[in-house]
């Protein structure tokens, strides 16, 4: 067996589309962000036109959480 092969363990990764839909953007405001430099870290696995590019989940949530916007009262 090869590594990664049949194993059902959480995931660490989520792709473009799978990124976009986990913090309700679109795929291409992520696409826009990586072409311009800015936005949520990712990583380019490979190089030209067949690579890949993954989100590291931990990384979504922390995009989220730092624009959290604290209300004065909670319910």
């Amino acid at each position: 067996m090869h590594h990664g092969e049949g194993i059902n363990m959480l995931r660490k990764y989520f792709t473009p589309k799978e990124a976009a839909e986990y913090i309700g953007l679109s795929e291409a405001a992520l696409q826009k962000w990586r072409t311009n430099g800015v936005g949520i870290p990712y990583a380019k696995l490979g190089n030209g036109h067949s690579a890949r590019i993954i989100y590291e989940i931990a990384e979504l949530d922390e995009y989220v959480q730092a624009r959290k916007i604290k209300t004065v009262r909670n319910f």
